[in-house]
C-alpha cells in the first residue's frame, strides 16, 4: 500500500514537487538541446553487434538485469542516429526518482514545508538538486541511462508503506544498479537516528534495516539463480589494496564535494562550494548545534554509502550515482528546513541561486566537450564515406586514429575502436564489403541494412 500523500502529489501537478521536476526537465531541455552528443564506448559496440545480427543481453542480465533488458532494447543505431529524444525521457526519469526521493526524506525526517514561502523554496531546491552536475556518465552516456530507472523505484520504496511492497522496490533498485544498495540503507536509517524515538533507538533502527536486509537477500537469490541459468555470472573487478581503496575513498569524497569532469572544474566548483557553505550557516543559524549536528550525521552518511565504490577497481563516477542523488534528495531537505524565518529564507535562496549557477555552468562546460567530440567524429564519418563512395567494389578505407582531435572524455578508448570500425563500415559500405583500417586495427564488415 502507498501512502495517500504520494498518491495526492501525485495527482496535483500544481504541487510543489511536481513543480520542481518540471522545473528541472525544462531547464535540462534548454540547457542541451544547443549541443551535439555522440555515442561513447560501449555504445559502439552494441551498434556493431546489432550491425553484425549478434547483439545480445550479455553477463550484465546476471548483475543487473533490470538496466540490461532496457539497454539491450534502446542502445540500437536507429535510436541514436536522429537526434537523442531518448536522453530527455532518461532525464524525466531521473528528475521524478529525484523528487520522490526528496519528498520521502522530507516527510520521514519531519521536515515538509509549512507555509506557502517554503512551498516556493521547496520547489526551487527540488529543481536544483535535480540538476546536480555530476550525474554526465549516466545522463549522456546512452549505454548508462537505464540506470535512471533505479532511482524512481528507490524513491517509490522510501513512499511505500507495505513491508512486502518496500522489499520488492528496493530489490527492484538494487538489480537495476548497485549503486543504490548503500544509499537506500542510509536513506532508510537517517530518520531514525535524528528524529526522536519513542521505542528505543535501537529497535527504530533495525525496523528501518530489515526490509533493506531483505531486498538485499532477494536481489544476490535472483542474480545467482540468473547466473546459474546462463550457466556463468557477471565478474566484478574488486581490489582488496588498502592504499587503493583509500585512494577511492578520497576520490569519492572529492566527486560529492567538486565539480569534476576529468580533472576538477574549479570555478564551478568554488562557486558550489559557496552554495553549500551558505546553506550550512543558514541551518547553523536556525537549527544552533542541532543543525550542526544533523549536518554532520548527513555527510558521514553521504560518505559511508559510497563504500561499495571504495573496493571497485574502475574510477568512473557513475559508480556514485546513487550517493550522488541520495546527497542532492538531503540538500533539497536541508534549504527547506533552514528556510523557516525571513532572514534564513533569503540565505537559502542565495544558497541555490549559487548552486544552480555551478551546475549550469559545469554542465556546459562537459557539453562544449561533447558537442566538439561529436563534431569531431561525424567530420570523420564524412571523409570514409566520400572515400567509400569514390572506390568502386569492395575497398579498404585508411584513417587517422580515430581518436586523434578528440577532447578528454570517455567517447573512443582504443579498447572500443573495433565496435567503431565495424558502424563506419556498415553506414559507409553502400551495400558492400567494406574494409577500414587504422593504426594496425582493422574490421572488415559484410555490409548490411542499416536499422
Amino acid at each position: 500500500m502507498v501512502d495517500v500523500p504520494l498518491l495526492q502529489r501525485l495527482r496535483r501537478l500544481d504541487s510543489p514537487s511536481a513543480r520542481g521536476a518540471l522545473v528541472a526537465i525544462l531547464a535540462f531541455v534548454a540547457m542541451v538541446a544547443p549541443f551535439q552528443l555522440t555515442p561513447m564506448a560501449d555504445d559502439w559496440t552494441a551498434f556493431s553487434d546489432v550491425y553484425r545480427g549478434t547483439r545480445h543481453v550479455g553477463t550484465m542480465l546476471t548483475r543487473v538485469p533490470v538496466s540490461a533488458l532496457i539497454g539491450y532494447l534502446t542502445i540500437r543505431p536507429a535510436v541514436w542516429e536522429h537526434g537523442w529524444p531518448l536522453m530527455y525521457v532518461f532525464f524525466a526519469v531521473h528528475a521524478a526518482g529525484a523528487t520522490l526521493v526528496a519528498t520521502a526524506l522530507a516527510r520521514r525526517l519531519g521536515q515538509e514545508p509549512v507555509d506557502e514561502s517554503g512551498r516556493h523554496i521547496w520547489a526551487f531546491a527540488l529543481a536544483v538538486t535535480a540538476l546536480y552536475a555530476g550525474h554526465f556518465e549516466i545522463l549522456f552516456w546512452p549505454s548508462c541511462m537505464a540506470f535512471t530507472v533505479g532511482l524512481p523505484l528507490l524513491g517509490l520504496a522510501l513512499w511505500v508503506r507495505a513491508p512486502a511492497g518496500r522489499v520488492a522496490l528496493l530489490a527492484l533498485s538494487f538489480l537495476t544498479y548497485e549503486t543504490f544498495v548503500l544509499p537506500a540503507l542510509a536513506a532508510l536509517l537517517l530518520p531514525a537516528l535524528l528524529r526522536p524515538s519513542e521505542r528505543g533507538r535501537l529497535r527504530d533502527l533495525a525496523a528501518a534495516a530489515w526490509p533493506w536486509a531483505a531486498a538485499l537477500a532477494a536481489t544476490l537469490a535472483v542474480r545467482a539463480a540468473l547466473g546459474a541459468l546462463s550457466g556463468g555470472s557477471y565478474a566484478h573487478s574488486v581490489t582488496q589494496e588498502p592504499a587503493r581503496m583509500l585512494a577511492k575513498a578520497l576520490g569519492a569524497r572529492d566527486s560529492l564535494t567538486d565539480l569534476v569532469f576529468y580533472g576538477r572544474d574549479p570555478w564551478p566548483t568554488r562557486v558550489q562550494h559557496l552554495g553549500l557553505a551558505l546553506l550550512a550557516a543558514a541551518a547553523l543559524g536556525m537549527h544552533r548545534l542541532r543543525g550542526l549536528a544533523a549536518v554532520l550525521v548527513g555527510a558521514l552518511a553521504v560518505f559511508a554509502s559510497t563504500a561499495v565504490y571504495w573496493v571497485l577497481e574502475y574510477f568512473g563516477p557513475r559508480a556514485l550515482y546513487g550517493s550522488a542523488s541520495f546527497a542532492a534528495a538531503l540538500l533539497a531537505v536541508l534549504a527547506v528546513t533552514s528556510a523557516r524565518r525571513r532572514w534564513s529564507r533569503v540565505v537559502v535562496v542565495a544558497a541555490l541561486v549559487c548552486l544552480a549557477t555551478a551546475y549550469v555552468w559545469h554542465t556546459v562546460h562537459i557539453l562544449a566537450t561533447k558537442d566538439h567530440n561529436a563534431a569531431v567524429l561525424a567530420r570523420l564519418e564524412r571523409e570514409v564515406c566520400d572515400a567509400a563512395a569514390a572506390c568502386p567494389g569492395p575497398c579498404t578505407v585508411h584513417i587517422p586514429p580515430p581518436n586523434r582531435g578528440l577532447r578528454h572524455d570517455w567517447t573512443l578508448h582504443q579498447d572500443y575502436w573495433p565496435g567503431y570500425l565495424d558502424v563506419l563500415a556498415v553506414r559507409c559500405g553502400g551495400g558492400r564489403d567494406l574494409r577500414v583500417e587504422v593504426a594496425g586495427e582493422s574490421t572488415v564488415v559484410a555490409a548490411s541494412p542499416r536499422e
